[in-house]
Parts: C-alpha cells; sequence; structure tokens
C-alpha cells in the first residue's frame, strides 16, 4: 500500500470545527450558532502550516479574515455567479468564455478556503460536485476536437488537491495535444500548503516531464500578502521553477487584508523579486456573503496608483481588472478635472462580444461605485450583459 505523504497528512489535521474557532477566541459562545450556520452552506479549513502564519491574537490579522467565517457572512447580498460560469459551460467541468481558453474544475475541494471566493457555489453540501469534471474522457475529447483552444486552465475548487497520480491523467493527455500550447494550474498550493510541491517529488517529476519549450506549465497562484511569502514558500518557488514552471500571481483588494497602498506596494515587489509575475489585480466581485470585503472603485483605483507609484518594471506588469459577465476589463485610471465629477476609464482586453476587444470607454465614477454595473449608463447598455 502506497505511503500517506507529508502533505496529505497535513491537511488531514486542517481546522474545520466552528467550535475550534471559540477555543482560539476568534468568536465568542455567543457567535457560534451563527457561525455553524454559515460553515453548513460555505464550509471553513485551515491547514495547519497557514495557522502558524496567523496571528490568533489580533483580530485585525489579515490572514485570519481571509481564511475565518465571519457573521458578516450572513447577509447574503450579492450573486453566486457574478461571472455568468453557467452560461460558459459546455461539459460538464469545462467552460468555454473565450474562444482559446478552456476551464476545467476538476475537484469541488480546496486546501482551505478562502472567505471571498467567488465559486462558493461549488462547496455547498447541497450541490457539490454538481459544476465539475465527472468524466474525464469526454471532457478531454471536447478539448482534443476544439483546435482553437490553446491554453487550459484546471482551476477550482484547487487542483492540486488531487494525488499526482490523479493530475498525470489530465497532463499526460493535454501534452499529446498539440493544438495546446500552455497548460495553467489555478491554485493557492503555495501560500495555504507549500509541502504539497516540496514533498512530493513525483508531481515535481511530472511538472518537469510536461513543463518543455514548446509546452509550458504555469502556476497561476493567489497570493493576497507578503505574509504569506515565508521561507516553506520559497522553497517550492525553488522546486516549481527549476521544473520549468512557470509562476504567475493574481490577488485581490480586500478591506482588511491589503487595501493600503505600502501593504500593496510591498507584496508587487516581493513577488517580482521571487520571480513570480504580478498577473492580475482584481477588484473584489459581489459575491453572496463577502460584501464586508469590497472597496469602492474610486478608493481602489486610488489604492492602485499609489502603490505602483515607483515600483520597477518588473513589478508594474500588473493589471488592474474587473472580471466581469462581458469580459476582462481593465481598469486604466481615474481623471481628475476641477469642477467635474471624475471619470475612470477602462479597457476590454477579453469580451465574450468580440466587438468589445480593445475598445476604450470612459463613465462617470460615483463615490459608491464598486462594480462595473454600478457605473452611469452600465446597466442599460446591451453591449455589456
Amino acid at each position: 500500500m502506497k505511503q500517506t505523504m507529508k502533505w496529505q497528512l497535513e491537511l488531514r489535521e486542517s481546522i474545520r470545527k466552528p467550535t475550534d474557532l471559540v477555543e482560539r477566541r476568534v468568536i465568542t459562545p455567543d457567535q457560534l450558532p451563527a457561525i455553524e450556520e454559515i460553515h453548513r452552506n460555505f464550509p471553513f479549513s485551515i491547514t495547519p502550516y497557514y495557522a502558524r502564519l496567523i496571528d490568533w491574537n489580533d483580530p485585525n490579522d489579515p490572514l485570519l479574515r481571509i481564511v475565518t467565517p465571519n457573521i458578516q457572512e450572513l447577509d447574503l447580498s450579492g450573486s453566486l455567479d457574478v461571472g455568468g460560469e453557467a452560461d460558459n459551460t459546455v461539459e460538464e467541468g469545462v467552460q468555454i468564455k473565450y474562444p482559446s481558453t478552456v476551464l476545467m474544475l476538476p475537484v469541488p475541494v480546496c486546501l482551505a478556503y478562502c472567505r471571498f471566493c467567488f465559486r462558493k457555489r461549488l462547496f455547498d453540501p447541497e450541490v457539490r460536485g454538481e459544476e465539475v469534471v465527472k468524466n474525464l474522457s469526454d471532457a478531454l475529447t471536447f478539448i482534443k476536437a476544439h483546435t482553437n483552444v490553446n491554453n487550459v486552465l484546471l482551476t477550482g475548487g484547487d487542483p492540486l488537491v488531487l494525488k499526482t497520480s490523479e493530475l498525470k491523467q489530465f497532463l499526460i493527455f493535454l501534452r499529446e495535444v498539440d493544438h495546446v500550447k500552455v497548460i495553467r494550474f489555478g491554485t493557492r498550493a503555495l501560500p495555504f500548503l507549500p509541502s504539497r510541491i516540496t514533498s512530493d517529488p513525483e508531481l515535481l517529476e511530472l511538472l518537469a516531464e510536461v513543463s518543455r519549450s514548446d509546452k509550458r506549465v504555469y502556476f497561476v497562484n493567489h497570493i493576497n500578502h507578503s505574509r504569506e511569502l515565508t521561507p516553506e514558500v520559497g522553497e517550492a518557488v525553488d522546486a516549481l521553477m527549476k521544473a520549468g514552471v512557470v509562476l504567475t500571481n493574481q490577488a485581490v483588494i480586500l478591506r482588511g487584508v491589503n487595501d493600503s497602498s505600502p501593504v500593496l506596494r510591498s507584496l508587487l515587489n516581493d513577488l517580482a523579486a521571487w520571480g513570480i509575475t504580478p498577473y492580475y489585480l482584481f477588484q473584489c466581485k459581489f459575491i453572496s456573503g463577502s460584501g464586508h470585503f469590497r472597496v469602492p472603485l474610486g478608493e481602489a483605483c486610488a489604492l492602485f496608483e499609489e502603490a505602483t507609484r515607483g515600483l520597477n518594471g518588473l513589478a508594474k506588469r500588473v493589471k488592474f481588472i474587473m472580471a466581469h459577465y462581458s469580459g476582462k476589463i481593465e481598469i486604466l485610471g481615474v481623471e481628475k478635472k476641477d469642477g467635474e465629477a471624475p471619470r475612470i476609464y477602462v479597457k476590454y482586453h477579453q469580451a465574450r462580444e468580440e466587438s468589445l476587444v480593445g475598445r476604450i470607454f470612459s463613465f462617470p465614477l460615483p463615490n459608491d461605485a464598486f462594480w462595473f454595473d454600478d457605473l452611469p449608463g452600465v446597466a442599460n447598455d446591451p453591449r455589456f450583459h
């Protein structure tokens, strides 16, 4: 019988019970029933490794905020599918929003759970598993038949929850599909469980076998704060780079986590220094139960401008993005003129409607706008919906 790996043992020891939060004085006994209700619909789980990074004595610790449930999640304003992923689904667990990219959702489980997750609907016990790949052969056959697809994103849930033998089924097949040139992993393994990488030589051998000059494997990481960059993560980064994996990062502007320009600047600088390309910085979506993480657009734009001022060119590669139903919208900036309302300028990098790609638009920017749909004129314009 195959020996259980270190990362699997650590994952089994994750903090998963609301009563654990009472013991750690994160919540009061009076709050326990509400947290248990939240946990039933959107579970929480914190790896022992990540728990060691948290300052449990600080109720405002940014890492604590990322992974522990809060009674504010009872406010269910918003949507569970802001991006319209139901409309993108072409096979069970297979999505296409843009012609050259396929998303595959192999598993409805994560190593730990971000409380602002835009796919939290996947983890509801009543529907868990409904939107993930059920027939791997059908999913892979679909990709092989669509020669316009040049990159495949394995996303989540977190694909690194799968055993390496299971990941191998995806990677070896995709390696043989000539028109697929890039294989991406959307994963939080680096910040949540770096031992997933460092304790599994079989995984590193597989990645080195597949990631070559003619077909490259990318890890699209999700690191939101510099405190998530530890020596253990550095060891995993070095191992992935030696295996030929390209590392990028997507972060989200989050209230109480990284909503200050020094914190954001430090994150972008550190990522670039570590060889992890700062790729996208997202405006937080209006996901049901996550309104307390959102920052108004005007404030977020000012944060981004201040944080990126003075960065070197490598760190400045990051783009500030709204991942909207209509497409991937870069926020170019805000113009302020004396006596006039500020205007926000945006550009479509990707779009459901091809005619929008590359288009630049400007809109008045109200103080209470948090999202593209909040900008005057957007809600009633059929091009954007």
